[in-house]
């Protein structure tokens, strides 16, 4: 780990590593293990990580001069409409009732804890 941020909210915290990742991890629950983990392929080592004000937003500096802006949340939505239509509401609502019905089955515990890793990463677990 190169450096860490906790959120403004207090719930989590992220850390940036030499291995070229960006990952959350709650402070309470579920220790050790990250939620979310985000990669660039063409991102050198980050050095530095910092929350925005609003907690929506992660900023990183990495050894090749780019500061990067990441979502904490991947699914949120970008622009001026902060809010869902009504149809992409439903069916928002119509997955999450699908994945707590259907949460015990093998199948889908697999698809949640899926991660799209890099290969060097992958190779080291």
């Amino acid at each position: 780990v190169v450096d860490l941020d906790v959120s403004p909210t207090g719930r989590e915290f992220a850390s940036v590593s030499a291995d070229r990742t960006l990952r959350f991890f709650p402070l309470r629950g579920h220790i050790g293990k990250s939620r979310d983990c985000y990669h660039a392929a063409r991102m050198q080592t980050p050095s530095a990580v910092r929350y925005a004000a609003d907690a929506s937003y992660v900023l990183t500096a990495s050894d090749d001069a780019n500061l990067r802006v990441w979502k904490v949340e991947a699914a949120t939505k970008l622009g001026g409409r902060a809010t869902h239509t009504r149809r992409e509401a439903d069916a928002l609502g119509y997955r999450r009732t699908l994945l707590a019905k259907h949460a015990h089955l093998p199948e889908v515990s697999k698809v949640l804890r899926h991660r799209n890793l890099p290969k060097m990463i992958t190779k080291l677990k």
